[in-house]
């Protein structure tokens, strides 16, 4: 699909590569743009909402733009980071309850769907993307070296066009994304530690806090087995709990998220052996806040 706009849309794990990669354009955006505590900042404009920025709004609430940048660039491809980039290329469905949605999902996790107070239409809309992103997914080259992904955005746009006009091929494939979710439940779970579900997929598992059986966990710890990445969630907050704080104590700076949910350095592939050793890390640390609450309630 040609991009009528002229905007080039580039990624990469390497905050060095996208601030060198960048450098080269005269008028640049950064959408997402956060390597831990690093910001990649845009020559026209920074779009930020994780760890210290997490006070500004997800970038797929941008309206649109009239007069798009030379490049966008980002560090990691998602429904918020496509919503956001969109709306500089000037792109952006119109459609506003769907992405207060997304920046919903974006900042809570995908297991407070249910929570949202979206209508079933957004959330049917949701799953399809979801269903269609699942089979085009968008990998980080593992070198660190910058991706164009200008077309692939453009795809993307023009899926979710279709979503929104409520094609049904689609559509469907979103119910059948939902009803496989019990089977991923199956699939993914290793064990449960205290208060903590352990779990390994090449699919998002941490919107899944209830075994199996149907015990509701605290938090989720999860091994992407395609990436080798980890993420660390929680089902609500809880407080003296941060994700993104936890992640970096185990992992370093480069690690990085949100209060709710948090990741391992992306492009950094890590073993089951430390995602076990940090779910025992997690239970025992929120085992201390709840002796805490106690002493002090």
């Amino acid at each position: 699909m040609m991009n009528l706009n002229y905007t080039m849309v580039v990624i990469s794990s390497s905050w060095e590569a996208l601030e060198k990669d960048l450098a080269t354009s005269n008028s640049t955006v950064t959408v997402e743009a956060e390597f831990g505590d690093k910001l990649v900042m845009g020559s026209v404009a920074t779009l930020a909402h994780h760890g210290k920025y997490s006070m500004n709004t997800c970038p797929c609430l941008e309206n649109n733009w009239k007069v798009p940048p030379q490049k966008v660039g980002g560090s990691h491809f998602d429904l918020d980071f496509l919503g956001g980039t969109l709306a500089v290329m000037g792109l952006k469905p119109r459609v506003p309850s769907f992405w207060e949605l997304a920046a919903y999902i974006d900042l809570n996790g995908a297991h407070m769907i249910g929570s949202s107070g979206a209508s079933e239409a957004d959330k049917e809309a949701l799953y399809a993307f979801w269903a269609w992103s699942q089979k085009n997914r968008i990998y980080l080259p593992r070198d660190g070296s910058v991706l164009d992904i200008t077309d692939k955005v453009l795809e993307a746009q023009g899926i979710l066009l279709k979503i929104l006009e409520g094609d049904q091929n689609l559509l469907d494939e979103g119910r059948k994304l939902k009803e496989k979710e019990k089977e991923l439940n199956e699939q993914s779970f290793l064990e449960k530690k205290g208060d903590v579900c352990i779990r390994q997929h090449n699919n998002f598992v941490n919107h899944l806090y209830s075994t199996p059986s149907g015990e509701v966990c605290k938090a989720c710890v999860s091994y992407n087995t395609e990436r080798g990445e980890i993420t660390v969630s929680l089902a609500n907050p809880i407080e003296g709990m941060n994700c993104a704080e936890f992640m970096k104590e185990m992992f370093g700076p480069l690690a990085g998220g949100h209060a709710g949910i948090a990741g391992s350095p992306r492009g950094e592939k890590q073993s089951i052996e430390k995602l076990y050793l940090l779910a025992k890390e997690l239970d025992i640390y929120l085992r201390s806040l709840w002796v805490l609450s106690t002493l002090t309630s």
